[in-house]
């Protein structure tokens, strides 16, 4: 049998129910040319065993929970395909999904990373258009790289990304042969594919006419870990800031890192043990860090300020903060944005920016 074009990997850690159903769902796919390969990530369940009874199938079993990052990377090692697909196991797909995504990704110049729009579920079972997925006309990141909404408007065709990436995407294995650092486990791992695509030089797109409907969160909060993904989320952010920046931005950025991690933890007292194991390990892995920044920077064809100019010096949205705190972090945000302008950190704000065929240009 040739080599599929596709390989689409849904992963799986104690949750077999969603997973066959999932897998129902892709079955139903117009686009036909792909293989299916399930990773167990360790279940100590009857999920391997169900699994096994699935024809069809490519089943990887990992012998311990490697994360999304490390679970997603061994089923990369057993595809064929041209194409990689992630999907989330607690997903069900349209039936153009995945044709919609390889034609996008093959019909558009310099793409890397296609991912289609999610729909959330409500607790009555209807779904809804899920804006936290970063699927409106333009979505990016700060420059501490946390998420941010900088236009309402919703896009109705493919629009270019800079940044987003997430567990619903399709990548080009010649541009990008393993998508992950398995160290990062879960969190912010797909934010290191979304900044690795654009600073090898290539394009991440949102293909609004793929359409994809999200259950949510189903494996992590099965998963009684305390504060565990709440310091992966934080020290993978970090670990994205430290490995992907050149060391002159930063050093214009240590001003900002500070005062962000200073404010942040005064205002927000109750993950301050989280947050501060966070930044413990990325000192006592200071070795690692290194090994892994120097990785990174070996492939970087792209300059830090040609990606900047698409990121926010906002450090926070002051949109959605509390009225007493509003006034504060406006004051706070044009402090920032100040400071930028003195060490020619030239973010968005700095820029013309347009909308043109539903994508937000910067120039």
């Amino acid at each position: 049998m040739k080599n599929p074009k596709v390989s689409v990997i849904i992963l799986n850690y104690r949750k077999p129910d969603y997973t066959l159903k999932c897998i129902s769902s892709v079955r139903k796919s117009s686009f036909r040319d792909y293989e299916l390969i399930v990773v167990d990530n360790g279940s100590a369940d009857k999920s391997v065993e169900l699994f096994s009874k699935v024809k069809g199938i490519v089943l990887v079993k990992n012998k311990e929970n490697l994360g999304f990052a490390g679970g997603n990377n061994a089923g990369v090692e057993h595809a064929k395909g041209r194409y990689i697909c992630l999907l989330n196991n607690d997903c069900v797909v349209d039936k153009d999904w995945l044709s919609e995504l390889v034609k996008a990704i093959e019909t558009n110049k310099g793409v890397a990373v296609a991912f289609p729009k999610i729909f959330g579920i409500r607790n009555d079972g209807s779904y809804f258009f899920d804006e936290k997925y970063g699927t409106k006309c333009y979505s990016t990141i700060n420059l501490l790289h946390y998420p941010f909404m900088v236009e309402s408007q919703v896009a109705d065709k493919v629009s270019v990304r800079h940044m987003a990436g997430n567990g619903f995407s399709i990548f080009d294995r010649k541009i990008i042969p393993i998508p992950f650092d398995p160290d990062y486990f879960a969190y912010a791992e797909d934010m290191y594919l979304g900044l690795l695509s654009n600073y090898k030089g290539y394009k991440v797109i949102n293909v609004p006419s793929s359409k994809v409907y999200h259950q949510g969160s189903v494996t992590s909060k099965s998963m009684k870990r305390g504060d565990f993904f709440f310091v992966l989320a934080e020290r993978n952010k970090l670990l994205n800031v430290f490995s992907f920046y050149s060391g002159w931005t930063l050093i214009r950025l240590i001003p900002v890192l500070l005062l962000f991690c200073i404010f942040t933890n005064i205002a927000c007292t109750n993950r301050i043990i989280s947050r501060f194991k966070a930044y413990l390990w990325m000192i006592s892995n200071f070795g690692l860090v290194l090994r892994k920044r120097k990785a990174v920077q070996k492939q970087k064809v792209v300059s830090d300020t040609e990606i900047i100019k698409y990121l926010t010096c906002r450090l926070y949205d002051e949109s959605t903060a509390p009225v007493f705190f509003k006034l504060f972090i406006q004051a706070l945000n044009s402090f920032v944005f100040a400071y930028c302008a003195i060490v020619s950190l030239r973010t968005m704000e700095f820029h013309k920016k347009r909308i043109r065929d539903g994508i937000l240009e910067v120039v």
